[in-house]
């Protein structure tokens, strides 16, 4: 996820002209990579794990003078649940689906491409009608590579959530396809689940994720 930060309304006390800004991350979760990425009067700072960060920047005017550094702090929620799946063969369309509680595949409470991506035409509506913020996301499809595709869901409803890949497939040349689903909860990886596909056209749930305990279930492939 990302975040503008901007120097909106800065200016030179004596009435100098500021000609520079030198941005830098001053304070990050342990163990993050974050990456701030400066552009004049502001930065995108890409953040990738919940927890604080400091961004500080430096005005320069026109004879040289640094101003004091000036700091944002902001703090990163992780999403209540976020699922990925990636696959070892490219051309193979496998399409991830994440069923609310009590969803039925293909219908408006299954999030997958048609209904949940970034441009879909009628975003899925689950939780409190009207509210987002409960609304689950697509936020990452491919159909030609390897994944991944990501689905996420900012503030979960209470329940059990179902977890399916669905092997399109589009090249009769791939008998057999490896697919791995991981699983975060709050931002920590809940379970990670790997299997081989066989045949195209078919519905494989993966697993099933209760909500808030955390708990992923595998269920088991059919025989």
């Amino acid at each position: 996820a990302s975040t503008t930060v901007e120097t909106t309304g800065s200016g030179s006390p004596i009435g100098r002209a500021l000609v520079g800004w030198s941005w830098s991350l001053a304070s990050a979760p342990v163990g993050s990579a974050a990456v701030l990425v400066p552009a004049g009067t502001t930065a995108e700072l890409e953040v990738d794990v919940a927890g604080a960060y400091r961004v500080e920047v430096v005005a320069t005017d026109e004879d040289g003078r640094d101003s004091p550094p000036c700091v944002a702090a902001a703090t990163a929620v992780p999403h209540d649940l976020v699922v990925e799946l990636t696959w070892d063969q490219p051309g193979d369309d496998l399409d991830l689906h994440l069923l609310a509680p009590g969803g039925v595949f293909g219908t408006a409470l299954d999030c997958y491409f048609a209904n949940c991506g970034v441009a879909a035409p009628s975003p899925v509506d689950w939780g409190v009608p009207g509210v987002a913020i409960d609304d689950p996301l697509l936020e990452a499809d491919d159909a030609v590579g390897t994944g991944p595709e990501r689905t996420r869901l900012r503030r979960a409803t209470p329940g059990t959530y179902t977890i399916v890949v669905y092997d399109f497939g589009t090249d009769p040349g791939i008998l057999a396809t490896q697919a791995t689903v991981d699983v975060y909860v709050s931002g920590l990886l809940a379970g990670s689940i790997t299997r081989t596909l066989l045949f195209d056209g078919v519905q494989h749930t993966f697993a099933t994720v209760e909500l808030p305990a955390g708990l992923v279930t595998e269920i088991p492939p059919a025989p």
